[in-house]
């Protein structure tokens, strides 16, 4: 996609561009699909660190940066300076809500919502919750999208 917005001359003076001139060159319906694509990196790499906090009982932040910091190479996702890289560990209540919230919903859809995200750690639930309000305007849209393919996977 990008080869195709930048014009064959560009190509030789800017070997990455930047973002701003790449975003000025996208139309609404491909802005649109670079937010969508953006959020699903966010939420994607939650979903490996809460399966693992489920099964271990506690949740390890380092183990987040690791899968977002693989899925971010090469994109123009920030890069998250502030990181907390915190070990938290659940008490058995916190541990039976997370686990019990799961099993009830397969599609991980549930930290898609507030009461989800109030099962997990505040470092954790700081970066889903920033990232819902960067990318508010595809939320919804990211929602149905996820919730229809995951909910295709689990049958």
């Amino acid at each position: 996609m990008l080869s195709k917005i930048l014009n064959p001359d560009e190509d030789s003076v800017s070997t990455i561009p930047n973002e701003e001139l790449i975003m000025n060159r996208l139309n609404l319906e491909q802005r649109f699909s670079w937010g969508i694509n953006g959020l699903a990196v966010f939420f994607g790499c939650t979903i490996p660190t809460i399966e693992s906090a489920r099964q271990e009982g506690w949740l390890d932040m380092s183990e987040f940066w690791g899968l977002y910091d693989l899925a971010r190479a090469g994109t123009f996702l920030p890069e998250c300076p502030a990181r907390q890289i915190d070990r938290y560990i659940f008490t058995p209540p916190q541990w039976g809500g997370l686990d019990q919230a799961i099993r009830n919903n397969l599609t991980y859809g549930i930290f898609l919502e507030e009461k989800g995200l109030a099962l997990l750690p505040p470092s954790l639930t700081t970066i889903l919750s920033q990232a819902y309000q960067v990318y508010n305007p595809v939320v919804e849209e990211f929602k149905t999208k996820h919730n229809t393919l995951a909910k295709c996977l689990t049958n």
